[in-house]
Order: structure tokens, then C-alpha cells, then sequence
């Protein structure tokens, strides 16, 4: 199919070469089928990564249709398949990676292994402990020097207006950033001591330990292999080495912005003898996972503290966003906690 080759810019001579590496066989031919309907047209980008199917004729006379996901990465001089293979060679649960090749331009399009189903069921305690299982082992995988070259830098990651994400914001904001949002708050005779607690803020997040890191670990970049066999994580394109705990901090730190802060904050007496909430028991499993796949010990309180630090330096990150969106409750919980920053 011609809309194929012109997107992903790869020959029908080189599709051939992949998709005999993929069946382990030789082929006659390969066909892409027209891809799925729900693309958006209106989005480029939605059309870098599909699911599509492709018809396969062997030398023999036997045709199968194969489902691939076919992703196109358009940062030129990045690979994401180094990420699937490192991954697969730390056991870090991931989709397979069937092939990659660099296309006309120069970009990599990789063919993955599709996923059945993507996200977690977010009122099912069990669901949350397979699904911060996978941060966990991920979050303590080592990193090589090798590997440590094609990481990507580390950007803050976090949650709004309960189920709105904000991404690839700046690690360490400068004076001039930090003030803009202080003043975009209405903030003037006290911009000074705020950006300077801001400042202490964002040291502490800094001198905290490191891991391996995702960088957007969004219900849509996670799912199932198989009818439910194995939770699995995807667009890797990100990885990155920072604050160890970046990851989770959408889902379990405090304060809690999320919609999930009701389910997490319940204490279901029928599950827990001792009245601990979801959210203890979800952050002594995340923990324990931790370190059973490599990670050090961590106390509970260590991980509350680090992982608060994480969602202040973000919320203070976005202070211009939330006086531009008349969030004034929120600017004002951020200010308040600045105040306290000692």
C-alpha cells in the first residue's frame, strides 16, 4: 500500500528483508493493509506510530496476516530500539522488538510486538500492584556507561486537574523562570524569599539518589501482553537517568492532585487487618518490588519525602500555567508551601 512506503520511507525491497526476519522464513511478498481508521488526520504526528497488519506470501504459497506496531522516531541520531534491547537484557518487562531500520531520512522505525490492551483498571488494588510492580523493576534496573550515552535528560513529569499530565519541563528552572511564575501569581514584595525557597526546593530534588527513569509512564505507555500475561511498558523514546522515583510520583505522592486520591486514601478494612490505606499498602508493595529487583532498602517515610519533594518542584514549575487557568486554590496551596520551605 503506497501510503505506507511514502510515510515511513522504507522500501518494499527493505519491508521484504524485515518480515523475513520476523516469520523466519523467506517471502515472496509483503503487503501493508490499510491502516486503522481511528489515526487522526488533523494530528502528523498520530501517523508515526500504528498498528497495522501485513500480508505475507511465502516462497511456498502460504499467506498469513502478521500485526505489528510500527513506530517512526523522528529525532534523527536517537535510536529507541536501544532501549528495547537493553531493557529485554535486564528482564525489565517490555514488548518484543521484531526489527528496526533507518528509512531514507534517516529515521528509525522500529516494529514492536503489539499490545492487547494498554492502561490498568484504576479501582482494582490488585491492578495497581501489577502495574507499580513494572516502575519498580524498571525504576532499579542498572545503567551502564554504555547505556547511560543514549539517555535522554531528565524533565520533569507530573499531574493536574486530576487527570491532565504535563511533560518535558525543565529539571532545574532558572531564576528568571521562577520568577516569571511567582509573578504571574500576583506575587511582588515577596518574590524573593519564595524564589530563594524555591531554589532550596529544587537542591533537594537534585541531591536525591538516581535510577533508570521513563519519563512519561501514562496509563496509554503501559499494557498487557496477552490476555492479561504480563504488564508491559512502551515508548521508551524518553529513558532517562534521574530522581528515582520520578516515576510514581503521579501515583502515590502527597498531596494527591489525581482523580485517584479517594480510591488510594480508602482504608477497605476487609483488605487490611491494621486500617492502612490503599495507599500505604500500594507504597509498601512499590517498595519491597524495589528492592527485590535490585533497588535498595527504602523506608516508607523516605519515599513519602522524596517523592513530595518531586510533585512541589513541579507544581512550582507550572505556577504560570495555573495563574493562566485561574487555578487560584492550587497557586495558592504552591505559595502557601513555599512560605514553609525552610
Amino acid at each position: 500500500m503506497e501510503p505506507f512506503y511514502r510515510h515511513f520511507q522504507l522500501s518494499e525491497t527493505r519491508l521484504l528483508s524485515i518480515f523475513e526476519s520476523i516469520a523466519q522464513k523467506p517471502l515472496r511478498d509483503v503487503t501493508p493493509l490499510p491502516p486503522s481508521p481511528h489515526i487522526d488526520a488533523a494530528d502528523p504526528s498520530a501517523a508515526d506510530k500504528q498498528l497495522m497488519v501485513f500480508r505475507c506470501a511465502a516462497l511456498t504459497g502460504e499467506v498469513e496476516e502478521v500485526t505489528v506496531f510500527v513506530k517512526k522516531c523522528v529525532w534523527k541520531g536517537k535510536s529507541e530500539s536501544v532501549h528495547y534491547r537493553y531493557l529485554a537484557a535486564a528482564g525489565v518487562p517490555a514488548p518484543r522488538l521484531y526489527a528496526a531500520a533507518l528509512n531514507a531520512q534517516g529515521e528509525e522505525v522500529i516494529f514492536l510486538e503489539p499490545v492487547t490492551l494498554t492502561g490498568f483498571e484504576s479501582q482494582s488494588e490488585g491492578e495497581w500492584r501489577e502495574m507499580l510492580s513494572l516502575p519498580a523493576r524498571f525504576n532499579s534496573c542498572s545503567i551502564t556507561p554504555e547505556y547511560a550515552a543514549h539517555l535522554h535528560p531528565y524533565e520533569q513529569v507530573g499531574l493536574l486537574d486530576e487527570n491532565l499530565w504535563l511533560t518535558g519541563l525543565s529539571a532545574q528552572p532558572n531564576d528568571a523562570q521562577l520568577e516569571a511564575g511567582l509573578r504571574a501569581c500576583g506575587v511582588s514584595e515577596q518574590v524573593l524569599p519564595l524564589k530563594q525557597a524555591a531554589s532550596k526546593l529544587f537542591a533537594q530534588v537534585e541531591a536525591q539518589p538516581k535510577g533508570l527513569l521513563h519519563q512519561d509512564f501514562h496509563p496509554d505507555n503501559f499494557g498487557w501482553r496477552g490476555k492479561h500475561k504480563q504488564m508491559v511498558v512502551f515508548d521508551l523514546h524518553k529513558n532517562s537517568h534521574g530522581p528515582r522515583f520520578a516515576d510514581v510520583v503521579p501515583y502515590l505522592a502527597l498531596p494527591d492532585w489525581s482523580g485517584h486520591k479517594a480510591f488510594l486514601d480508602a482504608s477497605d478494612l476487609d483488605a487490611a487487618e491494621d486500617g492502612s490505606t490503599r495507599r500505604e499498602r500500594l507504597t509498601r508493595h512499590y517498595l519491597e518490588e524495589y528492592a527485590r529487583f535490585g533497588g535498595e532498602v527504602v523506608p516508607p517515610e523516605t519515599f513519602r519525602n522524596e517523592t513530595s519533594a518531586l510533585f512541589w518542584a513541579h507544581k512550582v514549575t507550572v505556577l504560570g500555567w495555573l495563574a493562566e487557568r485561574k487555578q487560584d486554590a492550587a497557586v495558592q496551596e504552591v505559595l502557601e508551601f513555599l512560605a514553609g520551605v525552610r
